[in-house]
C-alpha cells in the first residue's frame, strides 16, 4: 500500500473529550516535550489539538488527507500531520507519525504508538486511595489468607436454609434405568462421582423408589457436569415453584442514580443449597455405577432456578436490612 493510499484511508477513533480525570494517561516525550496523553485503544492513529501541537518544538506540519470519524461517525477536522521524535521513560521509540486536529481536544494515544511502546500499565493502572497518598498495597497471599473461606477450592453452602421440593396429588414414584455412558466421558465421569461422593454433595445408597437416568455435560475444560434426566421421571410430577425473573428494564431503573456496584460469581450455585431428605429420595440418580442421591439442589430439577432464587433474595434483602436499617422502608421486592 502506498503513502497516499494509507493517507486517504477513514481511520475511527474515540471521542476526543476534555475531561481526562477518569482516562488512563501516559506521560510521553513528543521532541523532547513532555506531553500527557490518554490511552485509547479504540483509536487507529494518534492526535493531539491545535492548542497541544503549538507547545511541541520543531514540529513540522505537512498536510494531509486523512479522513477521521469518531465514534458516531461524526467528522473530526485534520489539520496535518507530522513525523515526530518518541520517547517513553528510558525507551527511545524513534520517528512516529502524529495528527494534528482542530480546536482544544484530548490528545489521544492511539494503536499506532502502542505497537511500539511497551507501557507500564501496573504503573498506569495503580489502585490510589486519594490523589494525595496511593493506597496500601494489598499482597494477594495476604488477601487469600484473610479470607480463605472464600477461596477454597470446594462447593461453599448456603447457611440457614434448605430446599424442600413438593409433589403433585396422586404422584407416583418413577424409577428409570441407567444409561450407557460414552467410552471417551468414563473417565471424567467416574472422577467427578468420586469427588462428589468424597466432599457429600452425593451419597451412594442401595435401594430407592425414585430413580432418574444420568446426563453427563462435557464444560470446556474438559471435565463433566453431571445431571438426572429429570423431564422423563421428576419434573411432570412436580410442583413447580414460582417465582417472577425480574425484568431488565426494571432492574437498570432501580439502579438508576447508584454510583457502587458489586458483582457476585456463585461456584455451582444451585449445589450450594442442601435438600431435605425427602426431595433427596426424589433426585435419586441412576449411573452404570450404581444409585447415587444427592444432598444438595441438582441441576436439571425444574423447581432449581425458582427456589435458588426465591432463597437467595430473601437472604439478600435480610442481610441488606442488618447492614443498612435505613433502606428498610425504602428497597423494593425486585432485590
Amino acid at each position: 500500500m502506498t503513502t497516499t493510499e494509507v493517507e486517504q484511508l477513514a481511520f475511527h477513533i474515540n471521542s476526543v473529550k476534555k475531561d481526562a480525570q477518569e482516562h488512563l494517561m501516559a506521560q510521553i516525550e513528543i521532541n523532547g516535550k513532555l506531553t500527557p496523553m490518554q490511552i485509547d485503544t479504540a483509536a487507529d492513529v494518534t492526535i493531539i489539538s491545535e492548542r497541544v501541537a503549538q507547545t511541541i518544538p520543531n514540529l513540522v506540519i505537512r498536510p494531509s488527507d486523512k479522513v477521521l470519524k469518531s465514534y458516531n461517525g461524526t467528522n473530526i477536522e485534520v489539520v496535518g500531520s507530522s513525523q515526530v521524535k518518541v520517547q517513553y521513560k528510558d525507551q527511545e521509540i524513534g520517528k512516529l507519525p502524529l495528527t494534528i486536529v482542530k480546536g482544544q481536544g484530548q490528545t489521544l494515544l492511539g494503536l499506532d504508538w502502542l505497537r511500539c511502546i511497551k507501557i507500564d500499565w501496573p504503573s498506569i493502572l495503580r489502585v490510589t486511595g486519594t490523589k494525595q497518598e496511593p493506597a496500601e498495597e494489598i499482597s494477594l497471599t495476604n488477601l487469600l489468607s484473610d479470607y480463605k473461606e472464600v477461596f477454597e477450592d470446594r462447593v461453599g453452602t448456603v447457611k440457614n436454609a434448605q430446599a424442600v421440593l413438593v409433589l403433585k396429588e396422586n404422584a407416583t414414584p418413577r424409577f428409570s434405568a441407567p444409561r450407557p455412558v460414552p467410552y471417551a466421558l468414563k473417565t471424567a465421569v467416574e472422577t467427578e462421582i468420586t469427588r462428589l461422593e468424597s466432599e457429600g454433595s452425593w451419597e451412594k445408597v442401595d435401594y430407592s423408589d425414585w430413580s432418574s437416568p444420568l446426563v453427563p455435560i462435557v464444560k470446556d475444560n474438559g471435565q463433566v457436569r453431571l445431571c438426572g434426566d429429570y423431564k422423563v421421571t421428576l419434573n411432570p410430577q412436580l410442583q413447580v415453584a414460582q417465582h417472577p425473573v425480574p425484568n431488565p428494564k426494571d432492574m437498570f431503573t432501580t439502579l438508576s442514580g447508584c454510583s457502587v456496584f458489586s458483582k457476585i460469581d456463585l461456584r455451582q450455585a444451585f449445589q450450594q443449597l442442601s435438600m431435605d431428605e425427602n426431595s433427596q429420595k426424589l433426585c435419586t440418580v441412576n449411573t452404570y455405577l450404581g444409585l447415587y442421591r444427592p444432598k444438595r439442589l441438582p441441576y436439571g430439577v425444574a423447581s432449581s432456578p425458582a427456589i435458588w432464587q426465591q432463597t437467595m433474595g430473601k437472604i439478600f434483602r435480610n442481610k441488606l436490612d442488618l447492614m443498612y436499617p435505613s433502606l428498610q422502608s425504602v428497597r423494593t421486592e425486585r432485590l
